[in-house]
């Protein structure tokens, strides 16, 4: 019996041998993927169920294959470049290497001419068991190869396409595909930039898809962390938070290589299934963190930031890796000048705002004396944190002048609750109270001031109403020279001490509301309502307007292909 067991397995390497000499004999005519043998199965979900039910990233890798030993051997376990022509060739020989497995397993049926039925099984079982993960790993790679291989046939048209592959007409063009990194819990400023964004690339092209991803859910409880506690930290301690913002400017590249490790394997993932044709990051922690990983995986994804910041710009949107890094202000470009990044790659575009807030013909203020007997209806936005702080400004204003109050509280539902009880004393027709609303457009248009803290979005959204604003407050870092910038341009004013906040109104209706005037006149010079569909139309024009650029998905799942 063990004299016949060797046996057995002598002719199967034997067969082995003969199945892959004559495999690469077969003509390549006969190595079509969509033949019968090797065309995908719709149960098969693109390879997907291979992954699914049988883990194979987890192994496929680990296997020898045959050009471990002989190098004259097309290579399958990892693919040496991504040019058309060898993506082709790796296609023809994953069919082969099917071909080739599939050959010595039904060879294995010959040992029943020779065998009992007990050693026949054992020598088929020991073939499908040898045999089957390879053709499982070359039926879960050449989806893959085939997307690939199709997308880029689709960035050219059907007179230039060379590879076999279907590309009907013009009409099947394949559609531009934007990722963006957000953030959902630091503030919704993030959030507002893309939606506005979103916006007017629909209005442009129907046919864009947008993905958009919580930079901060791609890394694990470490990254959860750290961004549940932002706004706790920066209501409570504000001081500590301007610390950790200034002090992350020396650590630049410690933190981008700490992010990159937490966010890697979920962001690689991401880009296997979503195959972006741009990356836009609005968050200045998932700049040179993303970076470091296309670079890693050998990925040419044109990466383009957005910052997010009007002055006082952290260090980690600078990156001469971007292909463009878009600036919103002079303030900000100047500040990645001075760190490097070549002026041809900063683009200023302007802040972008939600189509909304961009009336063409934004109304005039009322005059000054008119509003100082009527009382001017003062709108107070606090912010998405929300602060206690509101509440010592609402009482001075309500004491010290005839204005009508609006509360904007945010999602502080606390807050909410202790100002209504803490106001009630006040004429309803005086003061009203809102928490969190995605309505503010109807607010700021109602009021006729706006008393707001330094936050980018709500000032930029302000200016492009034209809506004069009193800045109270910044968060500390990435806005306190915001009140600065306001008074640069004539945006606002700036009232430091809350108890000159009075006099802060007063000075605006003054002399029939002069310094209203100039306000006005101040953000109509300063706004920019198209900016994002200007910019919307680069970044669509960054890349899908581009054949240049194709992105070449080296990813796990690809480069190491076996």
């Amino acid at each position: 019996m063990e004299a016949t067991f060797r046996n057995n397995i002598l002719v199967f390497f034997l067969f082995s041998i003969l199945n892959t000499v004559l495999s690469l004999k077969v003509p390549p005519a006969f190595l079509d993927y969509r033949g019968r043998l090797y065309k995908e199965r719709k149960w098969e979900e693109g390879g997907e169920v291979y992954q699914r039910l049988l883990k194979v990233k987890r192994w496929k890798d680990s296997l020898p294959e045959l050009s471990d030993f002989i190098r004259t051997i097309f290579p399958r376990k990892r693919i040496a470049s991504h040019d058309k022509e060898n993506l082709q060739k790796y296609l023809l020989e994953s069919c082969r290497a099917e071909l080739t497995h599939w050959g010595i397993i039904l060879s294995s049926f010959l040992f029943g001419f020779w065998n009992d039925c007990i050693e026949t099984a054992a020598m088929i079982l020991i073939a499908l068991g040898l045999n089957l993960p390879y053709v499982v790993i070359q039926r879960y790679n050449r989806p893959r190869i085939i997307r690939l291989l199709v997308y880029i046939d689709r960035k050219k048209s059907p007179e230039t396409a060379e590879s076999g592959l279907p590309v009907k007409d013009h009409s099947d063009h394949h559609p531009c595909h934007i990722l963006f990194i957000s953030a959902d819990d630091t503030g919704h400023g993030h959030k507002s930039i893309i939606e506005a964004l979103r916006q007017q690339i629909a209005k442009l092209d129907k046919s864009v898809q947008v993905t958009v991803v919580d930079g901060f859910s791609l890394g694990n409880k470490v990254l959860h962390a750290a961004s549940s506690i932002y706004n706790p930290l920066v209501v409570n301690i504000p001081a500590l938070w301007g610390f950790f913002y200034r002090m992350g400017n020396h650590f630049v590249k410690w933190t981008n290589a700490f992010v990159s490790k937490l966010i890697e394997d979920k962001l690689k993932k991401l880009l296997e299934e979503v195959c972006p044709d741009v990356i836009v990051s609005v968050h200045g922690v998932f700049v040179g963190s993303v970076l470091n990983i296309l670079e890693k995986e050998r990925l040419d994804i044109p990466f383009i930031p957005i910052i997010a910041d009007l002055d006082n710009v952290s260090h980690f949107w600078a990156d001469r890796r971007s292909k463009y890094t878009l600036c919103p202000s002079v303030e900000s470009k100047q500040t990645m000048l001075s760190l490097g990044i070549p002026e041809e790659k900063l683009k200023l575009v302007g802040f972008p705002v939600r189509e909304e807030f961009c009336d063409p013909a934004p109304a005039k203020p009322k005059e000054g004396n008119t509003l100082a007997e009527e009382g001017a209806s003062v709108l107070m936005i606090n912010g998405s944190q929300g602060s206690r702080r509101i509440m010592k400004m609402a009482k001075i204003l309500l004491a010290c002048s005839n204005c009508r109050i609006s509360i904007v509280a945010g999602s502080n539902a606390s807050l909410k609750e202790c100002l209504e009880r803490e106001l009630a004393l006040y004429p309803g027709s005086r003061v009203r109270i809102y928490g969190f609303t995605k309505d503010i457009k109807k607010h700021m248009l109602a009021a006729d001031i706006l008393v707001v803290r330094a936050s980018p979005n709500v000032l930029m959204e302000a200016v492009n109403l034209c809506k004069p604003v009193i800045v109270t407050g910044a968060l500390k870092g990435q806005e306190e020279k915001n009140p600065e910038f306001v008074v640069r341009y004539n945006l606002g004013l700036v009232c430091r001490d809350l108890k000159k906040l009075s006099d802060s109104i007063s000075e605006l209706l003054s002399q029939n509301g002069k310094r209203l005037q100039e306000i006005y006149a101040g953000q109509l010079r300063f706004r920019n309502p198209h900016a994002a569909r200007e910019i919307a139309e680069f970044i669509i024009g960054a890349d899908c307007g581009s054949t240049a650029e194709i992105w070449r998905p080296a990813l796990s799942s690809c480069r190491k292909l076996v």
